[in-house]
């Protein structure tokens, strides 16, 4: 009789017990889920903000096509609507070389386009990795070739100056 007066005693015990360790389970489970779904939510902004590292702002408040026209501008010195090699590599060389080893870093790069067209850096830094053919870390000679074949749309080895902007305005629509 004492037997089964103890598994008696002991049966709902055990049933307090079980359902005791099944709701402390359950508020494990639903914090540990909560938790993920916030680490979720983290890793995707921070996944948006690192997919999308460039907006072309301009701290000088000029538009894409008034950036893109002073570019053309500048490298189309001599006004006769085509931007030769020379024109390129003496632009690039002459304004943006700032420690005169005939190539442009990134940094020279960011740092001069910033001044020059006052784009914000994350901006100048998406341009020079378009304008970096090669993907070498550096603007030269090496680049010259492959940025011809890319804005050359018509292929006849010359870069027209509206086909200079079209190039810049697919750097800017893919940013």
């Amino acid at each position: 009789m004492q037997l089964v007066m103890i598994t008696l005693l002991t049966y709902p015990f055990r049933n307090y017990i079980k359902h005791k360790l099944c709701a402390a389970i359950c508020v494990s489970v639903n914090s540990i889920a909560r938790i993920i779904m916030q680490l979720l939510v983290i890793f995707a902004v921070i996944a948006c903000a690192w997919s999308a590292p460039c907006v072309h702002d301009n701290h000088a408040d000029l538009t894409e096509e008034h950036v893109i026209n002073m570019v053309v501008a500048a490298l189309d010195s001599n006004s006769d609507g085509v931007i030769s090699e020379i024109d390129i590599l003496s632009y690039f060389v002459v304004k943006f070389d700032h420690n005169g080893d005939l190539a442009i870093d990134e940094s020279e790069f960011v740092k001069q386009w910033n001044q020059e067209f006052h784009d914000e850096i994350a901006f100048a830094q998406h341009v020079f990795h378009h304008l970096d053919a090669v993907e070498n870390g550096q603007l030269d000679i090496s680049d010259i070739d492959p940025l011809v074949k890319r804005a050359d749309t018509s292929g006849d080895g010359v870069i027209q100056t509206i086909e200079f902007k079209t190039y810049l305005e697919l750097i800017y629509d893919a940013c």
